[in-house]
């Protein structure tokens, strides 16, 4: 990771500020050392900061059976929903989508390349709701509630380019490479919706068994 933030002709100590997608170790396993190698420190959901400093994830996380520990990392500011992290000339919106995980967060910002060519960049977390081999939502009633308040925001936030944590599941490593359109504002939506589909699957899908 180091390595990637230099060749991108970026000095690591010149990071101030970390924000973060879930809890789950395949996205934050390196926080901490990211930290310590930067100096920069981050910002997180309340949502997420027990599990990040902890370096264990939610009981009340459908995958908590299977996810591994983290390192521990300290977290420097405690965000609410909708908060905002000033990096530079950007601001981050901090968005609560906790669908994948109870502390997955969105972020949408502004980038401008010039005048008067401005583009709403949206990153949407992971919509996935998988588990450990045994779950069954239809028995966490309060989990299903925040799927199904995580999902509105995901499709209300407001896309222009979309980026989610698994290029596949919004075709991103075509769009970057021009074989589909860049921008869709419908992609969010499109995106959610899916989602919900696959969600109200599985707790048929539960009903029956």
């Amino acid at each position: 990771m180091l390595s990637s933030i230099r060749r991108a002709g970026i000095d690591p100590r010149d990071i101030r500020w970390i924000v973060t997608s879930h809890e789950h170790f395949d996205h934050v396993g390196a926080l901490a050392a990211l930290q310590k190698a930067t100096g920069a420190r981050i910002a997180a959901l309340a949502t997420q900061k027990a599990a990040l400093e902890s370096g264990r994830p939610h009981r009340d996380d459908p995958q908590f059976a299977v996810l591994d520990p983290i390192a521990p990392a300290v977290v420097a500011r405690t965000l609410k929903d909708a908060d905002t992290v000033a990096v530079g000339s950007i601001t981050l919106t901090a968005h609560a989508t906790p669908v994948h995980a109870p502390g997955s967060t969105s972020w949408t910002w502004r980038s401008c390349a010039g005048a008067g060519n401005c583009r709403t960049i949206t990153y949407a977390d992971s919509s996935s709701t998988i588990s450990a081999d045994g779950y069954r939502f239809s028995n966490h009633p309060a989990r299903v509630a925040q799927i199904r308040r995580g999902l509105p925001v995901m499709a209300g936030l407001p896309c222009d380019i979309l980026l989610t944590p698994h290029p596949g599941q919004s075709a991103m490593m075509e769009r970057f490479a021009g074989r589909k359109p860049l921008s869709d504002a419908s992609a969010c939506r499109a995106y959610a919706k899916a989602a919900q589909v696959r969600f109200e699957d599985r707790l048929s899908d539960e009903g029956r068994k």
